[in-house]
């Protein structure tokens, strides 16, 4: 728990006992990534991490985080008395490409958009300044990964929507392509990548920004921008051969008729 935090009176809201913020607290959704983590401990303010379950609150009550649950009513209370609220969004749907999960991955998009929905909503007129971590398959995704960059597509889109119900909210985008940590820049090509402590100061940037009013989307990492110069060739390319379907679709589900 920051100074800033404990400066202020405590409001228990059942995870354990949650200092009402003032001034501008940061909101992190997915504070247990490896982006989330930096933020926080980056941040010189109050910061409320949002707990999707019992096992997140454990872990982040064990580094002295205030919590915040995701299904709670509290946040009218807890951002009663700030002046505005910056949100870091650096988990929303799938964290990494993976097996599909079509009913866990929308529950779990819903239930944080939900609570994105209330954060807003409780501001009640006063500045939000969100910052969405998304990916850069998102923009250009590869057959392998349809289901992961679409899914990324479809959380953005849902969280535009959502901003642009609260004339005072603002949405920025990142789209970073691979993330290491310092310590694994073990070969010179390692150096494409975008790092974890410099998407958190990015993220920071953005959140800083009071003048801009619209939001504005940025590629982050220079192998973020050869991934999308690649797939433009791609795309160049498989648009001057015969038509295909890749990987060719499959009829599920029908019976031979004689």
């Amino acid at each position: 728990m920051s100074a800033a935090t404990r400066a202020v009176t405590g409001l228990d809201v059942g995870v354990r006992d949650v200092s009402r913020p003032t001034g501008v607290p940061l909101v992190v959704v997915g504070p247990l990534t490896r982006t989330g983590r930096e933020l926080a401990d980056r941040h010189g303010g109050p910061v409320l991490s949002v707990s999707r379950g019992a096992t997140d609150a454990a872990a982040l009550r064990a580094a002295g985080a205030d919590v915040v649950d995701v299904a709670g009513d509290e946040l009218a209370t807890l951002l009663r008395d700030v002046e505005s609220v910056d949100v870091a969004v650096c988990a929303l749907g799938p964290v990494h490409p993976g097996p599909v999960d079509l009913v866990g991955d929308t529950a779990a998009t819903e239930r944080d958009l939900a609570f994105l929905r209330r954060v807003l909503d409780a501001a009640a007129g006063r500045p939000v300044r969100l910052v969405l971590v998304s990916s850069v398959v998102a923009l250009a995704p590869t057959p392998d990964r349809r289901y992961y960059g679409g899914f990324k597509s479809l959380v953005e889109q849902a969280l535009v929507a959502l901003v642009a119900e609260h004339p005072a909210a603002r949405l920025d985008v990142l789209y970073p392509g691979r993330l290491v940590a310092a310590g694994e820049r073990t070969r010179p090509w390692h150096r494409l990548h975008a790092g974890f402590s410099g998407l958190a100061v990015r993220v920071e940037r953005c959140l800083q920004d009071r003048a801009a009013r619209a939001g504005r989307r940025r590629v982050v990492g220079l192998d973020a921008r050869l991934w999308l110069l690649v797939r433009s060739l791609s795309l160049v390319v498989s648009g001057a051969l015969p038509g295909r379907i890749d990987p060719p679709l499959e009829l599920v589900g029908t019976k031979e008729t004689s």
